[in-house]
C-alpha cells in the first residue's frame, strides 16, 4: 500500500511538471511572439487529462487543429480496419471512386486540364491506405490546383501531402454512404472517447478541418497509445533519409537517420531504430499545435502532451513554444531539428528568431520551386505556379473557427450559423512578394 501511495505521488509530481512551466519558459515567449492563447493537456497512463492555459483561454476553448486532424483520421481508418470495413493494404481505390470524378467534383486539375490517361489511373490504383497514411504516394504537397506525381507510388520516397488523405476520405465515404467523415468520426472516435467539443465540421476534410480542445485531443491520444491492437501503427514506415526536401534543407544529415514516418505521426528513433516518441505538428492560419507521445514499452508509464496555440494570422508563431513545452519531457532532439530546418519555423526562443525563421522558410520554398515532378509520357513538366500554397487551399473554403466555450456554444445551439470551421485566410489580391513568408503549408 505504501509503495502504491509513493508511486501515485511521484506520478502526480511528474504530471504537474509536464503541464505547468515557469513564466520565463512559456509566458514570456508567448507574449513576445504575440500568441494570444495556448492550451496544454497531458495524460499519463490511464489517468485523467491535466490541463493548463496561457492567455485568455479556458479548458473548453476550441482551436483549429489543422494537420493534427490527420492522426484522428488515421485512427478512424484503423478502427474501420479493426471492424472489418477496410484493409490497410487494399488497392484499386480508383475502382471505388474514380479519381477523375473526384478531381472534377472538388476543383482539382490534372496536369493543366489534360485528360487522365491509363498510366495515371494505374498509379492511383496502386494507392493503399497504408501508403496514403505514411505519405508514400508520390503526390506533391503544394501544386495549387494541379495534381501531379513527384515519384511513383510506393517507391521509397517521402513526400508529405494532404490530397491523398482527402481522396481516401471520399473513398471511405463512398463505401459508407450516406455517412460522411463527421458522422463516422462521431461513431468511432468522438462519442466513444467522450470528445464532446470536437468536430470535423459541416464540410469535413481529413487533412485539416478538425476543431477541438487540448483536453479532447489528449483523450484521443491516450486511447490510441494504450490500445494494444493498434500498436503496429507506431512501426516505422519510411525514414527521413528518403525525403529529398529534408536532405536539401537539414544541415546535419545525421538527424535524418533518427526521424521516420509511421501511420499518422512522425517518430523519433534511437540508434537501433526503435521508436522512442511519436509526434505531430500542425500549422494553418493563426493555429499551431504539437503532440508528443512517449512510446514506453510499459503502457502504464506512457505519457503524452498536446498543445494548441493561436497567434497572429497568418504567421501563428506557436511553434516557438515547442522546445519549452515538449523538449523537457520527450525525446525529440532530432525531430525538433528536422522540423525547424526543413519547414523553417522557430521552435524555441533565440535572438532575432523571426528574422532567422524567415531565412529558413525562404530556403525551403526555394527547394519547393525546384522540386521534381514525374511527367506524363511525351509531355513537358509544368512548373509550379506558387510553392507556398497549403493543401487546404485546394479544398472548398469553409467557415473560420472562432474560439468559443461550451456555454457560448449552447447559447448558439438554435442558430443556423456553422460554428468553428476553417477557411482560407489569404486575400485574392495579395502579391507573391507579400505572401512569400506566410508559409501556411498544412504540416
Amino acid at each position: 500500500m505504501k509503495e502504491k501511495i509513493i508511486k501515485l505521488a511521484t506520478s502526480l509530481v511528474d504530471l504537474s511538471s509536464l503541464t505547468s512551466k515557469p513564466q520565463s519558459d512559456v509566458e514570456k515567449i508567448r507574449r513576445e511572439a504575440m500568441i494570444s492563447q495556448v492550451s496544454v493537456a497531458t495524460v499519463i497512463g490511464n489517468g485523467s487529462p491535466i490541463t493548463h492555459g496561457y492567455g485568455d483561454v479556458a479548458v473548453d476553448t476550441v482551436f483549429g487543429a489543422a494537420s493534427l486532424s490527420k492522426p484522428v483520421f488515421t485512427y478512424l481508418v484503423l478502427k474501420l480496419i479493426d471492424a472489418g470495413k477496410l484493409s490497410l493494404d487494399m488497392n484499386g481505390l480508383n475502382n471505388i471512386l474514380p479519381f477523375k470524378a473526384f478531381c472534377e467534383e472538388h476543383g482539382f486539375k490534372w496536369n493543366n486540364d489534360e485528360e487522365i490517361n491509363e498510366e495515371d489511373i494505374s498509379r492511383i490504383n496502386a494507392f493503399t491506405p497504408a501508403m496514403i497514411l505514411s505519405h508514400k504516394t508520390g503526390f506533391d504537397l503544394s501544386r495549387t490546383n494541379q495534381v501531379n506525381h513527384q515519384f511513383e507510388p510506393g517507391q521509397e520516397y517521402y513526400r508529405y501531402s494532404g490530397l491523398p488523405l482527402f481522396y481516401l476520405q471520399k473513398v471511405i465515404e463512398k463505401l459508407h454512404e450516406p455517412e460522411n467523415l463527421e458522422v463516422l468520426a462521431h461513431k468511432y472516435v468522438f462519442d466513444p472517447l467522450h470528445m464532446d467539443h470536437s468536430s470535423f465540421g459541416e464540410q469535413p476534410c481529413a487533412a485539416n478541418s478538425l476543431t477541438t480542445t487540448a483536453q479532447d485531443y489528449a483523450l484521443f491520444v491516450q486511447a490510441w497509445m494504450n490500445d494494444k491492437k493498434l500498436q503496429y501503427a507506431f512501426n516505422e514506415r519510411i525514414r527521413m533519409t528518403q525525403d529529398p526536401w529534408a536532405k536539401e534543407t537539414v544541415s546535419d544529415q545525421r538527424d535524418l537517420n533518427y526521424v521516420a514516418e509511421c501511420l499518422g505521426f512522425q517518430l523519433e528513433l534511437d540508434e537501433q531504430g526503435k521508436p522512442l516518441t511519436a509526434f505531430k505538428t500542425s500549422d494553418m492560419g493563426p493555429w499551431r499545435g504539437w503532440v508528443a507521445i512517449d512510446l514506453s514499452d510499459d503502457l502504464k508509464e506512457r505519457k503524452a502532451t498536446v498543445y494548441f496555440a493561436k497567434g497572429p494570422d497568418p504567421d501563428g508563431n506557436g511553434h516557438i513554444l515547442a522546445e519549452a513545452l515538449m523538449k523537457p519531457n520527450f525525446q525529440l532532439d532530432h525531430g525538433l531539428r528536422w522540423f525547424k530546418e526543413k519547414y523553417g519555423f522557430a521552435t524555441g526562443w533565440e535572438e532575432n528568431w523571426d528574422v532567422l525563421q524567415k531565412v529558413r522558410c525562404n530556403r525551403g520554398m526555394n527547394y519547393q520551386e525546384q522540386s521534381p515532378t514525374l511527367p506524363k509520357s511525351e509531355q513537358k513538366v509544368i512548373e509550379p505556379i506558387e510553392s507556398t500554397q497549403k493543401m487546404f487551399q485546394l479544398m472548398p473554403p469553409t467557415p473560420k473557427p472562432t474560439l468559443k466555450t461550451m456555454q457560448s456554444q449552447e447559447q448558439e445551439a438554435n442558430s443556423n450559423q456553422p460554428i468553428q470551421e476553417v477557411e482560407e485566410t489569404r486575400k485574392d489580391n495579395e502579391t507573391l512578394e507579400e505572401r512569400e513568408f506566410n508559409l501556411t503549408l498544412s504540416f
